[in-house]
């Protein structure tokens, strides 16, 4: 059983948001596959700069239908997923489902080579969902795209983590090597990768 989660870097930390200057993660590894001459929305809000990057790095007449409008819902989330679903099944995968979180789990087969796994669900990743799964749950974690260090800091601050005064400097120095002045381990540090803007518990 094989498991994938959106929206987080490879050690487990939270990918940082577009506003600390990181690249969204996980999905829309290819290039724009935007029909020639397309135009872009004009897209406005606090998320309109990644709903055209988003937009821009869209592989799918899907994936622009629900981006278009400047929204994603529940809904279109699901038609995305569904989307995915079916091109892991048409590769042989099964047991294919999600968590409210955007990480999924399947079922390859035992005699699959990992390395062709992981080509064959990348591939599906970027024609079926695209950046849209990372946008939806970014913006779900984070409504107003605050800054990520200054909110991160601020929870592990206020979840009693952190030291006070514990600063976003801190945060965006420490966080690349896991180096913090506390156990990463902890509990509440899920708290924060998960919902930084959660009250102290």
């Amino acid at each position: 059983m094989l498991i994938l989660l959106g929206g987080c870097s490879a050690d487990g930390h939270p990918a940082a948001g577009p506003s600390s200057g990181s690249a969204a993660t996980a999905a829309g590894h290819g290039g724009s596959q935007l029909p020639e001459g397309a135009e872009i929305p004009a897209f406005s809000g606090t998320w309109a700069a990644e709903f055209e990057r988003a937009y821009r790095a869209s592989t799918s007449d899907l994936q622009r239908q629900v981006l278009r409008d400047g929204r994603v819902t529940d809904q279109e989330m699901v038609a995305l997923q569904d989307d995915f679903r079916s091109c892991l099944e048409s590769q042989g995968f099964t047991g294919v489902t999600f968590d409210d979180k955007g990480g999924f789990q399947f079922k390859a087969s035992d005699a699959s080579d990992d390395t062709a796994v992981n080509s064959q669900v990348t591939a599906c990743q970027d024609n079926s969902l695209g950046q849209v799964s990372t946008l939806f749950y970014s913006m779900q974690r984070n409504p107003a795209n605050e800054d990520e260090l200054e909110i991160m800091a601020a929870c592990l601050v206020r979840q009693g983590l952190a030291p006070a005064g514990y600063s976003a400097e801190d945060y965006g120095r420490d966080a690349p090597a896991g180096a913090f002045p506390f156990d990463s381990g902890d509990p509440r540090f899920g708290i924060c990768v998960s919902n930084p803007l959660a009250a102290a518990q």
